[in-house]
């Protein structure tokens, strides 16, 4: 490597981390898995991601994008600096995203006690890639020493598109079946990858489910990544939880076609099975 391409990848860590740097060595030898988000943007990733930050041995970054670094050719422990460092900078931030808190007083948020997992919530964005380019797949399993564990967050795919139109349409310059398309397009990918690495490291959270069932959501969740959910963290982690889910396809005009188009889709997914319209 260049000192030049060096000096590129250390300018990426703040100074208050680099001044760390070497005690964070060790803190990565305790490590037993990696965490990576798949699925779809606006589905919920972002409120998994941080429940799963403020607990003591996980650090999640936000949005960090694992598989950009991937192919830039970043090393495993280059790749877990910047996972810690993005943790830690988002908490400064207080975690406030599109006007909603996700900060969790009283605990570890940017922080960690004994780090057992490390990972990165993009979902969108690692479903994106590897339609992109799948051998990626097989490049983070090279470049990774730890066993790789997917979370796959799901919302009603209704919902969801609505959400998506709602606010990026504009941006991705698509109409409501482009949302459709774009959507089931993710539900594709996220069905080859858990068709390679199998479903015993593949966890799926339906969002809904999640809200109506929080303490059971949550502990099932860590314990998919072999950690314990301690009764405070649970109780914090709770508290920053809407009751229920919003219902946002109600925020925009479906027609009979688009809704028998996804419903018609909707079939074709296991993991989708139960989720209607009305």
């Amino acid at each position: 490597m260049s000192i030049n391409s060096q000096n590129k990848k250390q300018n990426q860590l703040s100074p208050e981390y680099l001044a760390k740097k070497d005690g964070y060595e060790k803190a990565f030898q305790d490590l037993e898995k990696f965490c990576i988000f798949i699925g779809y943007p606006r589905s919920g990733h972002s409120l998994v991601g941080s429940l799963l930050d403020a607990h003591p041995n996980i650090i999640i970054a936000h949005e960090l994008n694992v598989l950009h670094y991937i192919k830039q050719e970043y090393k495993q422990e280059e790749i877990y600096h910047l996972l810690l460092n993005n943790s830690q900078n988002y908490a400064k931030e207080n975690r406030i995203q599109n006007d909603y808190c996700y900060d969790i007083s009283n605990q570890w948020q940017g922080k960690f006690s004994t780090l057992k997992v490390i990972g990165d919530k993009k979902g969108g964005g690692t479903s994106r890639e590897l339609m992109a380019n799948f051998y990626l797949l097989e490049t983070l399993q090279q470049t990774i020493s730890q066993p790789i564990y997917f979370i796959h967050v799901i919302r009603n795919p209704y919902d969801n598109i609505s959400t998506i139109f709602i606010r990026d349409s504009n941006r991705l310059s698509m109409d409501l079946e482009g949302c459709i398309e774009l959507y089931f397009a993710r539900c594709k990918t996220v069905n080859k990858v858990r068709e390679t690495i199998g479903d015993n490291k593949f966890f799926h959270l339906r969002h809904e489910w999640m809200l109506n069932n929080p303490e059971v959501a949550l502990r099932e969740l860590c314990n998919f990544l072999g950690q314990q959910a301690e009764p405070g963290y649970l109780k914090d982690s709770v508290s920053i939880l809407y009751k229920s889910p919003q219902r946002t396809r109600e925020k925009v005009q479906w027609n009979a076609k688009a809704i028998d188009l996804v419903k018609k889709e909707i079939e074709r997914f296991d993991f989708l099975k139960g989720y209607s319209y009305f």
